[in-house]
């Protein structure tokens, strides 16, 4: 008879956390409110990996730990593929507690070929669009677009040469020549 297969080693559990806990994702470490997502994805700061966009902000207030939020759009893949991205950047966040400092919430967007990706290939990415941040870089969102915010841009206006509300003549009522 042979031994028992043993189990992985785990990680040291988080402070104030069982050791079962160790591989949980708390709610208090989740953007769970799509009001938070509209907000740093109005007002943060885009950073750019080659499979991730990451946005990051400040959280208001003290600085309590990081918190993270994962889009997976059908771009990035079939429910398999987006499960699997948002997995493999859960367990980045969580193994990775250095490369997310506290007092910021992060909401990282899936871009199409990131279900190919290693854990490793995850973390290397995050790690460095995560550098541009502490080292000033990133590019400030504009705010708007999307749902729930004005529309990015120039607003629209009349049409030249048209009439000034914008409609044609038959539109309006009036009759053409």
């Amino acid at each position: 008879m042979s031994a028992p297969a043993q189990d992985p080693p785990r990680p040291a559990p988080v402070a104030g956390e069982s050791p079962k806990g160790a591989f949980r994702f708390p709610k208090t470490r989740r953007i769970r409110d799509r009001r938070d997502y509209q907000r740093i994805q109005n007002r943060g700061v885009r950073l750019g990996a080659s499979h991730f966009l990451v946005m990051a902000m400040r959280q208001p207030g003290p600085p309590q730990p990081a918190r993270l939020g994962i889009t997976a759009s059908k771009k990035s893949g079939e429910s398999v593929a987006r499960s699997r991205i948002k997995r493999l950047v859960r367990e980045a966040f969580r193994l990775n507690p250095g490369v997310f400092p506290d007092g910021w919430d992060f909401v990282v967007i899936a871009r199409e070929g990131a279900d190919q990706l290693a854990l490793t290939e995850v973390v290397a990415q995050l790690r460095g669009a995560l550098q541009k941040l502490h080292h000033g870089g990133g590019q400030r969102s504009q705010g708007g677009g999307g749902r729930g915010g004005p529309p990015r841009g120039k607003q629209p206006g009349p049409r030249k040469g048209g009439p000034p509300s914008g409609k044609t003549p038959r539109e309006q009522g009036t009759p053409s020549s």
